[in-house]
Formats: structure tokens, sequence, C-alpha cells
């Protein structure tokens, strides 16, 4: 449907003859993409991934979930420390190359660490990480990392959704209550970020009435 509704659906029992409608479903939730990187007895090791989520605040953790049967499993399980590296949309190759070449880093400019884990510049985010726990998942295993040092810039993230790579954009915001039921705190299909809610809240505005009805819903 042209406003972002359900034109139909197929409810499955997921099992081992159907492990592509599974991946399917799974893959109609939007993710970014990362980078993870680490140091190993045979050079620089780099993965694409869209399995990152932050776990905790206090202390500072991060997972992520590589496949067991990845030829680059055993960098990771065996790494002490990685590196999670967020992709802004102008990455696109540079994940496409770490798609296809565990070894990508011996083509691309990049830093390394003091624990030795290869970095990537010009990023959204980066987590340097040291591995704080791992738990057998099925056919892959979470790695949980804590976080020793992060940075983050500003810019549009790379995604990927349903198979393909996309970019996810901030939206120019020109009436909040074109965006927001506020009386029903009901989101509207576009994303309000909560900086933007904030700037046009800000003393003096007409919105600052609804300043504080929005901040419940977000």
């Amino acid at each position: 449907m042209a406003d972002g509704g359900i034109d139909m659906f197929t409810e499955f029992t997921p099992n081992s003859s159907n492990t592509k409608m599974l991946r399917n479903a799974f893959s109609r939730f939007a993710t970014g993409v990362t980078i993870v990187s680490c140091d190993s007895l045979d050079g620089h090791i780099g993965m694409t991934v869209n399995s990152f989520s932050s776990i905790s605040l206090d202390p500072a953790l991060i997972m992520w979930a590589p496949d067991k049967k990845s030829s680059r499993f055993k960098y990771f399980e065996a790494a002490e420390y990685f590196a999670v590296h967020v992709l802004n949309s102008d990455q696109y190759k540079l994940c496409s190359e770490f798609v296809r070449n565990k070894n990508a880093f011996d083509t691309i400019a990049h830093s390394t660490s003091n624990k030795g884990v290869p970095l990537i510049d010009n990023c959204l985010a980066r987590f340097h990480c040291h591995k704080f726990d791992m738990h057998d998942a099925g056919d892959h295993k979470i790695i949980i990392g804590k976080v020793d040092s992060a940075f983050e810039s500003t810019g549009n993230a790379l995604s990927f959704y349903s198979g393909e790579f996309g970019k996810q954009t901030s939206i120019t915001v020109l009436s909040l209550g074109f965006f927001w039921d506020v009386t029903s705190c009901v989101k509207s299909s576009y994303t309000l970020p909560r900086k933007a809610v904030e700037f046009f809240a800000s003393p003096g505005s007409a919105v600052s009435r609804l300043y504080n009805s929005i901040l419940t819903c977000l």
C-alpha cells in the first residue's frame, strides 16, 4: 500500500525447510550497517554486520552476533578486543568491500588502536570494545563487548532493509502539528527526532505549548 500499510501477509511456523521465508521475515526489520574489526595472526580482519545493538549504558555494553559457519567467525571468537563502526551513507562501497574480502584492511586507509584493532575513520560512530561475554544462540554466537572508548559524528546513516541498502536521513520539520497527533500521543508515519522537537519548542515559539505533551510520546 502507498501509505505504508500491509498489502498481504504470510503466516508460517519456522522450520528447517523454510529458512528462506524466515530470513525474508527477519529482513523486514530495517537496521543500520556496521563493520566489526579485530586483529589476528592472519592480519587485520573486518566483517560487515547488521546484528549490532546497544545493551546497557552503565556499564556500557554492546552486542553483535556472527554466524558460526562464517570463515571469519574464528577470528572474532578468539579476539580479546574489537571495534564496531557504524557506517554513513557514503560508505556503501566500503561495506561491500568487506562483504567480499575479510582482509579489506590491506587495501584501505585506516589507523590502529593501542590494542592493535584496525579503525575506520569518517564513520557515524565507533565503539572500541573488549570482550565482556559470549553466548551460544543457535547457529550464531552472541558476542557482548564492554565499550572502552567511543566516538560519534553527524551525517546520514547507511541502512539495510529487505536485502537492500539505503540511506536514513533526518526529517526537516516545518510544523509539529502536521506530524503529530498530540492529543492521542500517536506518532505519524514520520519519525521526529527529539532534537527537532527541542528546537521548535524553544522559548517564545508557538509550538512550545505542545512541548511537554510531545516529549511524553518520544
